[in-house]
């Protein structure tokens, strides 16, 4: 089972962890921070920055050097760069019993580039990513090279540092110039601690008002720069004088300066630039006076006195307010008063009110995008701790409201504005409109979801000058399906189990393909190198399969591996551009294509599927196989200009010319799936350095995986001849590398199951995911008649009249086409086989509008989509979807399964967690079933999928804290009930209603009697009662058990003498399957109790 198959691994990895090897030498490592962000960093520095000590604990041991090597890993213990083998090596003596401690000053040569293999010299001397890092370090016997250490590993921490927040003066503020003395304030505030941390504060001049602040920055005149190690500085008269009328933009650089290491770079993020901020000071502007603030529970009213309006200036107000604490929102407003809501109970609140008189006030839209404001000091406010009645939330009864007034807002809808519908603030996001009538988004934060933000959009609201909903309503803008956003099967494709191929460069010449092989006993890649003359040893190096790889040699020479680790391929590198040699690197990784002097058509004249849809073609190619295909260059001008055809890594593609600018392109496919660009380069041939190169045309190359599928036709009538289509279908699918071998079955009688002389068929616009009643009578009674293959497709030929159309679920066994078309009979299989969509959605949808297979035309074609969803991992073939068609989806009386669902939703619910409607999750029923002491003639429990119909794995978990019952059918013996479109009860008793009670009924006292048995489960009456009864406990109730209580059971199932039968395995995985995360500690420690006696019972039984 694989439930044992899981078991056994991790208790087989825990005896290996428990049983760790002993070597004669103990390593330790120590890493000293700050911690360089580089490889190059610790080979540079004069710090010590590693210490290792080394211990000789076999006193027998002695008299020889041993080899130290190097390793740097990642946080998953991923080799990033090591030592290899074939340098000279690095002693190290040691005395038996004596610690001897070197640090990376000692080692300093293992940390050179020139020693390393596994990097590159950009990422040896660039910055590494951000995250964990394992410096490692171990020491090999130097006359038999096995290792005679433990790995020696430090921890090191790399990560940039954020620059600091800019704060005071606030970005677009206005100050004014009261008196001769300068005296600004200027604060930021810093994100992270650095070690020698430092800022540098720029302030310059603003010369272009029509600039944004980060150019106005660049090109503004210097006025006044220095360094300080305080996160603020006072501008003063010691400083430059600012001149009125005059905008200025400041920012902050945070950098590190260690005296120990004068070199040693700064490592913030945006090279610790802070955002650029600006101010305005102008000669005259007084800000609001005279705040007052009337608070209620959850809102304020604001006023303050009236400023004299500019010109044009319709909203010239605008309040910032914060909670203590918080950061600040902010709302424009037109007069001189404002009412702040969704405010929160018995809070402190802080607020300023700013008015427009910056540079631009006279216009209503400034430069940077908005108005400068002069703000008055800051006040406070603090809400009261009582609910008012009137406007408490009341959850799941929508309030009553009653408004008088119904005059029009006059006001625009800024965004950050709030206004309320019934009980509910909403905050806008963006709106548009005039005149009270609004559409826009906006959302909403609910109280009792733990102010949870929920999206709402609105469509002409009518809004009072209250900024009250007076019409119109909020939509939720959530889309349970997403199929809004593309097809389903693009987003397949995307998250690839098949992580396409890897480019990997050897440090040493490959002299032929034979010396790369799969080792037999570890079943990695081994690549095997020339022997070094000076040492004698040939250099090795190991790659995991289960990836297509490109090896490019120190030779240039180019190998070309599938996942199995099998060269498919074989190439060198083009030595004739730049472009190529710099290997998609640098400037050359994502060049523009020129069209300037060419112009590259692309000729398709092959076999194989190609896509020029969009403006880069995507051309197929089959593993294992040759393709040719031509294009034509336009002017073919080969007295100035050579042309040259390589891959964007620089791999050199054979090219033949056919005159007149017509080329043969030969490419054979090599990967189990991969994309590789072909790029045609023209280049001056009198250019000697690569400086009139152009890249004029460029191709994706999409290598497939050939793959074999069963398919049988079954007619429904005799005396038709399929051979043609037969052999239309095989073509069709030979393009993207699929070989279908198709049998044809004898005619198979469906008369019985035809209604009114048609089979009726499945929505064929609809979601593919399930049969017609006819259609499963008819999958019945095949299986039963004929016993299909379970590696095997079946397409029923029906001619019952209704025209050339087809049916066929996603990744279904069955279909059926109303004729013999074999383009419908491909169209059908691509839905079955591969679970490919249509391009288009719905029935009213367009269709036909493009020449692809599964579009509604006469095309026969595979698109790149659909290439991606052919060949993606995830798509295993003849995997059937969920349960066999025409079986009875409910199981028999089973009255355990029935019980242990009402328990878990009752868990569930108080737990307020959320039920899901799993295919795992099978719909029962049980009959005459005794429910806390209430019997019931029958009780159906089932999980409901999508529209509460369909059973399948599209499902939306609903949360109990909103759950609500939905009554279907009631009549005195019967009551159908829905919770929350997830499960639904249907209860067949006339004491139907107490089932319900007792479904939302406090479930405790089951869970104290539970702990009751199973911490005395030795005294249950038989042991193989014990385990079904274990077994008959929902997963919920099950979490909910102590540690303790668990800890027993399990010395109770272990302690067991008979053997392993599959209802004691079942209660065993289900006991380790409810531990929870902070009980791992004590599991580990009762797995070692009595000399690992449950251990070696798991481990056995398991």
């Amino acid at each position: 089972m694989l439930f044992r198959r899981y078991i056994l691994l991790f208790l087989t990895l825990l005896s290996l962890s428990l049983q760790g090897q002993q070597y004669p030498v103990d390593i330790q490592v120590f890493a000293t921070p700050p911690y360089p962000q580089s490889l190059r960093g610790y080979a540079d520095t004069f710090e010590e920055k590693l210490q290792a000590h080394f211990l000789l604990k076999d006193l027998s041991t002695g008299g020889r050097p041993f080899v130290l090597r190097l390793s740097l890993e990642n946080f998953q213990g991923q080799v990033i760069a090591q030592t290899p083998d074939y340098i000279a090596p690095y002693l190290v003596n040691l005395t038996p019993g004596v610690r001897r401690t070197l640090t990376n000053i000692d080692f300093k040569s293992l940390l050179k580039y020139e020693n390393l293999y596994g990097i590159n010299e950009s990422s040896y001397n660039g910055l590494l990513p951000e995250g964990t890092y394992f410096l490692c370090l171990s020491l090999y016997d130097s006359a038999t090279g096995r290792p005679v250490s433990n790995k020696g590993r430090a921890m090191l921490q790399v990560r940039r540092y954020a620059p600091p927040i800019p704060t005071m003066p606030q970005k677009g503020e206005v100050l004014t110039k009261k008196n001769a003395f300068q005296h600004i304030v200027f604060q930021w505030m810093p994100r992270d601690i650095a070690p020698f941390m430092q800022y540098e504060f720029t302030l310059k001049e603003v010369w272009d008002l029509s600039l944004v602040p980060e150019e106005a920055f660049m090109t503004g005149r210097l006025v006044y720069q220095t360094q300080t190690y305080a996160p603020a500085l006072a501008y003063t008269n010691m400083m430059p004088i600012l001149l009125e009328n005059k905008r200025y933009v400041w920012q902050v650089r945070a950098f590190t300066n260690n005296p120990n290491n004068p070199n040693e770079p700064s490592y913030f993020k945006n090279n610790g630039n802070s955002e650029t901020f600006y101010f305005d000071l102008v000669s005259h502007c007084e800000a609001p006076k005279f705040l007052t603030a009337i608070s209620e529970s959850t809102s304020a009213q604001l006023r303050w006195s009236a400023q004299a309006m500019m010109p044009n200036q319709e909203y010239p107000y605008k309040v910032m307010y914060r909670e203590r604490g918080k950061s600040w929102k902010s709302q424009k407003v037109s007069m001189p008063n404002a009412k702040l809501t969704g405010l929160k109970r018995g809070r402190t609140y802080i607020y300023k009110v700013g008015v427009a008189c910056g540079l631009n006030a006279t216009h209503s839209s400034s430069v940077f995008g908005q108005e400068n404001y002069m703000y008055s000091t800051e006040q406070e406010f603090t809400t009261t701790e009582q609910i008012d009645q009137k406007s408490q939330v009341q959850c799941g009864v929508k309030p009553e409201v009653r408004i008088k007034n119904t005059s029009p807002l006059q006001d625009n809808l800024y965004p950050n504005t709030t206004f309320t519908a019934g009980d509910f603030p909403v905050t806008v996001l963006n709106a548009t409109g005039s005149n009270g009538v609004y559409s826009g988004e906006g959302y909403v934060k609910v109280p009792y979801l733990q102010d949870t933000k929920i999206k709402v959009s609105f469509t002409n609201i009518k809004l009072n000058t209250e900024h009250q909903l007076i019409e119109g309503k909020l939509v939720t803008t959530y889309d349970q399906t997403e199929r809004n956003v593309q097809f389903v099967q693009e987003g397949i494709g995307e998250v690839f189990g098949d992580k396409g191929k890897k480019d990997q460069k050897m440090p040493f010449e490959i002299e032929n393909e034979n010396n790369i092989q799969v080792d037999s006993i570890s079943g990695r890649i081994t690549i095997t190198g020339k022997v070094d003359p000076k040492t004698g040893i040939a250099p090795k190096v190991t790659l995991p399969k289960g990836r297509d790889y490109v090896i490019t040699d120190s030779k240039g020479k180019v190998y070309q591996l599938d996942e199995s680790g099998k060269v498919t391929a074989q190439g060198t590198k083009e030595e004739g551009t730049q472009l190529a040699q710099q290997g998609g690197k640098g400037d050359s990784k994502n060049p523009p294509i020129s069209n300037k002097h060419f112009k590259v058509e692309w000729l398709f004249n092959d076999e194989l599927a190609n896509d020029t849809t969009g403006e880069i073609p995507y051309k197929a190619l089959v593993k294992g196989k040759t393709s040719s295909f031509e294009l034509r260059i336009q002017p073919a001008d080969t007295t100035k200009y050579a042309f040259y055809f390589h891959t964007k890594d620089g791999i050199k593609v054979d090219a033949e010319s056919k005159g007149d600018g017509l080329y043969r392109i030969t490419r054979k496919g090599a990967f189990d799936f991969a994309q590789e660009e072909l790029w045609v380069v023209a280049k001056e041939k009198k250019d000697k350095k690569g400086k009139k190169e152009e890249l004029i045309g460029k191709c994706v190359l999409v290598h497939l995986s050939p793959k074999e599928v069963n398919v049988a036709l079954v007619p429904t009538q005799s005396g038709q001849n399929l051979q043609e289509a037969i052999a239309q279908v095989q073509q069709i699918y030979e393009k993207v590398g699929v070989t279908l071998h198709i049998t044809t079955e004898p005619p198979f009688d469906i008369n019985d199951q035809l209604k009114n002389g048609t089979l009726p068929t499945e929505n064929e616009f609809g979601d593919l995911s399930t049969y017609s009643p006819e259609q499963n009578a008819v999958i019945a009674k095949f299986t039963t008649k004929r016993k299909p293959k379970e590696n095997t497709y079946y397409i029923f030929l029906v001619n019952d009249g209704t025209g050339d159309h087809g049916y066929m679920r996603l990744g279904g066994q069955y279909g059926f086409v109303y004729s013999t078309n074999a383009r419908t009979i491909a169209h059908e299989l691509g839905h079955g086989i591969f679970k490919l969509e249509h391009p288009f959605k719905g029935k009213n949808a367009d269709k036909g509008k493009t020449t692809a297979l599964m579009d509604y035309n006469k095309g026969q074609d595979f698109f790149y989509q659909d290439w991606k969803q052919i060949n993606d991992p995830k798509v295993k073939l003849y995997a059937f979807q969920g349960q066999k068609e025409g079986e009875n989806l409910l199981l028999k009386n089973s009255p355990m399964m029935v019980q242990r669902y009402i328990e878990y939703f009752r868990c569930t619910k108080k737990q307020k967690g959320t039920i899901y409607s799993d295919a795992d999750k099978t719909d029962v029923y049980a009959e005459d079933i005794t429910i806390d002491g209430v019997k019931y003639a029958k009780i159906v429990i089932e999980f409901l999928g999508k529209n509460n119909i369909e059973f399948k794995n599209h499902f939306s978990p609903k949360d109990y804290q909103n759950d609500k019952k939905e009554i279907h059918n009631h009549s005195k013996d019967k009551l159908v009930i829905t919770f929350g479109g997830t499960i639904r009860f249907s209860i067949f008793s006339k004491d139907r209603f107490q089932l319900i009670s007792y479904l939302y009924s406090d479930n405790d006292k089951h869970i104290e009697l539970v702990k009751g048995i199973l911490s005395d489960i030795s005294a249950y009456r038989t042991e193989e009662g014990a385990f079904e009864y274990i077994n008959s406990l929902d997963v919920c109730t099950l979490s909910s058990i102590d540690f303790d209580t668990i800890k027993k059971v399990l010395k109770t199932l272990t302690s067991s003498q008979t053997s392993l039968t599959e209802t004691k395995e079942k209660a065993i995985i289900r006991i380790l399957s409810s531990l929870k995360e902070q009980d791992f500690p004590k599991f580990i420690a009762l797995l070692k109790e009595d000399n690992y006696k449950v251990f070696n019972r798991l481990y056995t039984d398991l």
